[in-house]
């Protein structure tokens, strides 16, 4: 099995990919919209990293000047080469921690993240959040990164017959087609809390995790399980169960 350090080099490696939006906020019906000019804006959304485009030029109704796509991709590029530097020399803080700020410094700015640029960087925060040994404050703040990169980006609601409504999630990335992630080692910084009786081998660094950000991953990364390891996941868990007792084993 690959080391935690050759993991990281490898989703390092890959990071980068081809130039992002620059519309900002709102989203619309689907595909692509007319101009004002009555011509259709084609939507790419491999490109885009969206399943919709945006529907409101923000950058057009600012009182300045903004950024090309290209000074927006720039900025990009420079940012996640310092990332891959700082991860390389295992400068975790300052390095890392402050790179995974100006990333998310550039996505309040309304730009998005190319599909792919998206899938490399949750790969990769996925396992720094639970990479062992780094400071407890440093964990958190890459599980804090790989939330918001994995976050609900839209919910969409549709009226049924008697009134009902049917509400559909929707990501920025495709569970199963986009992203797959291995649930076993969030499972294992989960089952520390959850069975401390059946973890004393594991070093007492789990120990000091907040169980609520473990908690909140599990809510953001359980989308993307492999369901095909179900039975997998039902073979570790059930064995703690007892229909003779209300406590698990």
């Amino acid at each position: 099995m690959a080391s935690l350090q050759e993991r990281l080099h490898e989703r390092i490696a890959l990071l980068g990919g081809p130039p992002g939006n620059d519309m900002s906020r709102a989203t619309s019906p689907d595909g692509s919209w007319q101009e004002t000019n009555g011509g259709v804006n084609e939507f790419d959304s491999e490109r885009q990293g969206r399943n919709r485009p945006r529907t409101f030029p923000y950058a057009t109704y600012l009182p300045y000047e903004t950024e090309d796509e290209g000074e927006k991709q720039k900025n990009l590029d420079v940012i996640m080469e310092n990332l891959f530097i700082a991860v390389s020399a295992g400068d975790f803080t300052p390095g890392a921690v402050h790179w995974t700020r100006e990333i998310r410094g550039w996505l309040s700015l309304k730009f998005d993240l190319s599909r792919q640029q998206r899938l490399k960087l949750v790969k990769l925060y996925y396992e720094l959040a639970l990479a062992p040994g780094l400071d407890i404050s440093v964990s958190e703040r890459f599980a804090s990164m790989f939330m918001v990169l994995t976050k609900q980006v839209e919910n969409d609601a549709h009226w049924l017959a008697q009134g009902l409504i049917l509400r559909r999630r929707k990501h920025y990335l495709r569970p199963g087609k986009d992203l797959t992630l291995d649930w076993r080692p969030l499972y294992k910084e989960l089952k520390v809390f959850v069975l401390p009786s059946e973890s004393a081998a594991v070093l007492s660094f789990s120990n000091k995790r907040n169980p609520r950000t473990i908690t909140k991953m599990c809510t953001f990364a359980q989308l993307y399980f492999d369901p095909k390891e179900i039975p997998a996941i039902l073979d570790e868990l059930l064995p703690f169960f007892s229909t003779s007792s209300s406590e698990t084993g």
